[in-house]
């Protein structure tokens, strides 16, 4: 188990724990490496003991003629920016689901999980993202490859809400923010 310290990355409070790596090879992400682990302690409200979550490190860290403590906080940095990004798009999320509503059959709008900062401080690479571990069948509806091309869906209904979601995020923001990584997990009741 390796002592961890935790916070939301953009607004939230640190709490100390512990956690123990369960799977190491989670998700097939070419950024960032998944791990899934188990909380033992310390990390409530957020995840309660015994509770799974899946921890992401950045794979994409330039290290050329930098020395370590510079590497730790490009780490740092790249961290931070991704728990912004992720949870400013949940906020959007939310307005989004609260205009949708007034549309007569919009139905169910997905929503956007939090991710949060960890800290571990045995290890290379400190500073990753933890989030919900979340069950069911993962769908990927808008991605960008590693040549930087869009690749997005749009013939089921929750594939169109996706599309919705991108297009009015890009009209609100008034074209200053684009969302590239639209990614769903599906219930098996879904």
């Amino acid at each position: 188990a390796l002592p961890i310290l935790a916070d939301s990355g953009y607004w939230g409070d640190k709490f100390f724990g512990r956690i123990v790596t369960e799977d190491v090879n989670v998700g097939k992400g070419y950024l960032r490496k998944a791990l899934r682990v188990k909380v033992i302690y310390g990390l409530e409200p957020i995840f309660e003991s015994g509770k799974t979550c899946i921890i992401k490190i950045r794979n994409l860290i330039t290290f050329g003629t930098k020395n370590e403590s510079t590497l730790i906080e490009n780490n740092y940095e790249l961290t931070i920016q991704g728990c912004k990004i992720q949870n400013t798009t949940r906020e959007y999320c939310k307005i989004f689901a609260a205009e949708a509503r007034v549309v007569q059959n919009f139905g169910q709008i997905p929503e956007i999980i939090p991710l949060n900062l960890i800290y571990r401080p045995a290890n290379n690479i400190p500073y990753a993202t933890i989030e919900d571990d979340l069950e069911g069948r993962f769908e990927k509806y808008c991605t960008k490859d590693k040549n930087g091309t869009l690749h997005m869906k749009n013939s089921s209904e929750i594939e169109k809400k996706c599309c919705a979601f991108q297009h009015w995020v890009y009209q609100w923001t008034n074209g200053n923010v684009l969302i590239t990584d639209l990614q769903v997990i599906r219930s098996e009741e879904h």
